[in-house]
């Protein structure tokens, strides 16, 4: 236990021996409130039609009001200071709640972080299998044209396109003159029956006529 403290103090003008375990500064400020309220109470008009002993009642009724109005007051911030402590417990609870929500949250999160990762993968690992199958393709095109190529390497596509087009176009003409051929040989053998009809001594230069023009196409066809 401390020692007790003594302090002198001034009350309504007289000095006062005040002692107690609280610190002199504490003691000092009792005497102010006692003057503070003195001074108060002088201010009305009644005051001066009391009795000493009336004064002094006057004056403890006031301290008592005061110290009832304080202790009420500490009551109210007891209240509110427990309402506080049960908001802050309420709102640690839902912070309690909200970490563990966050948490399975930021679990799932993860776990679809590696399942998109996974499917990442697989689609560069199906996009490389998709690019080697056209790159296999693309090397059999070429090496399909190049076998074309192979059988005259002088000749290039332009040129074995041309040469086809040219050999269709060719077999059509030669069609179609053996077709041409045949009717004129026809009708150079009715002539020729018409002109024996007609003139027995004709069949000798008919015969030469048809000699010369199979030579003219023996001659045509080996040109």
């Amino acid at each position: 236990m401390s020692d007790k403290n003594v302090q002198e103090v001034l009350i309504d003008g007289k000095i006062y021996r005040l002692g107690g375990y609280e610190s002199q500064e504490y003691l000092q400020k009792v005497g102010v409130y006692i003057n503070n309220l003195l001074d108060q109470m002088r201010e009305m008009d009644s005051w001066r039609k009391l009795s000493g002993d009336e004064r002094h009642v006057l004056t403890q009724i006031n301290i008592a009001d005061d110290y009832f109005k304080a202790q009420k007051r500490i009551e109210e911030l007891e209240d509110e200071a427990l309402a506080k402590e049960k908001e802050l417990y309420e709102l640690k609870h839902q912070l309690a709640s909200l970490r563990v929500q966050y948490d399975e949250q930021e679990s799932q999160l993860a776990k679809k972080g590696q399942e998109l990762a996974a499917a990442a993968r697989t689609i560069q690992e199906q996009t490389e299998e998709l690019g080697k199958g056209i790159s296999a393709v693309k090397r059999a095109t070429k090496m399909a044209g190049n076998k074309d190529k192979s059988t005259d390497p002088a000749k290039g596509d332009a040129d074995i396109k041309a040469e086809r087009k040219k050999t269709g176009r060719g077999g059509t003409e030669t069609a179609r003159l053996q077709e041409i051929a045949e009717d004129k040989s026809l009708d150079d053998m009715q002539m020729s029956f018409d002109d024996l009809t007609a003139n027995p001594g004709a069949g000798a230069q008919s015969h030469e006529r048809d000699t010369q023009a199979r030579e003219r196409k023996a001659k045509k066809n080996n040109e």
